[in-house]
């Protein structure tokens, strides 16, 4: 996610730039106003001082990001990130009420919810609503609701989005606003500045064994296994890490490719992906800019591939209903001393986020601030397009698609009518998704 847009002419700032227009001149001015640099305290604390500095530093961008003349409350998963924010509000709550008087007479939180076991959080949640005492506010997205809603979020969302994670967030945002709240603090950006995601955990083994410490490299490996962190082990799994290439050797975007009219090796050529990205980071050397090799892949995540996307579509999704969204874990002094902190202190043990389950020690239960399974953004893309929508999907492929000058609908419709899409592997679903994404756009913004 870098400055390109899906529309000609048209492209992105990038993240943490401003751009000044001169009319009088005719002059336009761009310039970087931040970029995240080591942070020299970190380094000279142990590691007890960096875990009580992070709290403190959670509870005043928390305090912060509480300020509001309207109403607020907070969105909740069951995850760390939401939770820990949830906790945090909750201390603010009870012990300096004046600081949470934009909650009024009740802390609201909001979670999605889906009958499906695998898909569902709200066990975590309610835990930390009620450990709290907010008001928890179920929301259970539906199938018919959200191709209801497909066309005014592919509107809403100014591009074509990647799956149905996002309608789950669009929910939630509807939810609060017929709840009244008009402020909603979100756990986004945990994962990136702390350490969450399982390509942290293969930077770190790189850095460990570039290092020389190959028994610790060893000891991180095998808790990994035992916590179950499959991506070590399955490379298709892992597949969102992979480089395109090797994604088209092993298949991972078959039916993407048949149905893509582009060339498919011209197109993946030279292309800068987060896969091409951290292979760079894992195979470089000592850094000049004094990142380890795991904070340079967390400043990348940052700054260009997760993580806007991820604040894109947040934006985009809370004003569609006028909720103000804020991400207190995005502060830029919380961003600078969490990605400062170092690599042992955002996975150990195989586990991840150690800092931030340490520094949030009894502001939630402990089966939510210890728990390692993690959903992350968990939606039934595979149940719903092979089931319930499979209706209204295959009316939209068998008919006229405006998409057509980029896709090839006869294999994208020969192999929805097969058997092989039913149960088909989430990559093919993916894809399909994908195409369907394209096409509601083309229709919200009436492109032929």
């Amino acid at each position: 996610y870098r400055e390109r847009t899906i529309f000609r002419d048209v492209q992105a700032l990038p993240a943490a730039h401003a751009l000044t227009i001169d009319v009088a001149n005719r002059k336009v001015t761009r310039w970087c106003y931040w970029k995240p640099a080591p942070e020299p305290l970190v380094a000279g604390m142990d590691d007890s001082t960096r875990v009580a500095t992070l709290r403190e530093m959670l509870l005043d961008t928390t305090r912060s990001h509480l300020i509001s003349d309207v109403r607020a409350g907070s969105c909740l998963s069951g995850g760390l990130d939401s939770s820990a924010v949830v906790g945090l509000i909750g201390k603010i709550w009870r012990e300096q009420p004046a600081d949470a008087s934009a909650l009024g007479d009740r802390f609201d939180t909001f979670t999605s919810c889906y009958e499906y076991a695998e898909l569902d959080e709200r066990q975590y949640a309610l835990q930390v609503a009620n450990s709290v005492g907010a008001t928890p506010h179920l929301v259970f997205p539906s199938a018919s609701d959200f191709w209801d809603s497909f066309g005014q979020m592919a509107w809403h969302q100014d591009m074509p989005f990647s799956g149905l994670s996002f309608y789950a967030q669009w929910r939630v945002m509807r939810a609060a606003k017929e709840a009244g709240v008009k402020v909603l603090l979100d756990g986004q950006g945990g994962d990136e500045v702390f350490g969450g995601y399982a390509k942290f955990r293969y930077a770190y083994l790189a850095s460990l064994a570039r290092a020389g410490r190959v028994g610790t490299m060893a000891r991180e490996a095998w808790a990994s296994v035992l916590q179950r962190d499959l991506y070590l082990l399955d490379v298709r799994r892992g597949y969102r890490y992979l480089p395109n290439r090797l994604r088209s050797l092993l298949g991972v975007d078959s039916l993407l490719q048949r149905v893509l009219r582009a060339d498919w090796d011209t197109a993946i050529d030279h292309e800068s992906t987060p896969a091409t990205r951290w292979w760079k980071h894992a195979t470089s050397g000592r850094r000049a800019d004094g990142w380890t090799t795991m904070q340079a892949v967390q400043v990348e995540d940052i700054l260009v591939d997760t993580l806007p996307l991820l604040l894109r579509m947040e934006d985009r999704s809370s004003m569609a209903f006028s909720i103000e969204a804020r991400v207190p874990l995005l502060d830029h002094k919380l961003v600078e001393f969490g990605l400062s902190l170092p690599d042992h202190l955002k996975i150990q043990g195989g586990v991840s986020k150690f800092a931030v389950r340490e520094a949030t020690r009894g502001l939630m239960p402990e089966a939510v601030r210890s728990r390692r399974t993690k959903l992350g953004f968990a939606a039934p893309d595979g149940r719903w397009l092979d089931g319930q929508l499979r209706p209204m999907v295959t009316e939209l492929i068998e008919g006229s698609l405006r998409c057509e000058r980029f896709v090839d609908p006869a294999p994208l419709r020969q192999w929805y009518r097969s058997p092989a899409s039913t149960g088909a592997n989430p990559e093919a679903y993916g894809s399909l998704f994908r195409v369907l994404a394209l096409e509601m756009w083309m229709r919200a913004f009436d492109v032929n």
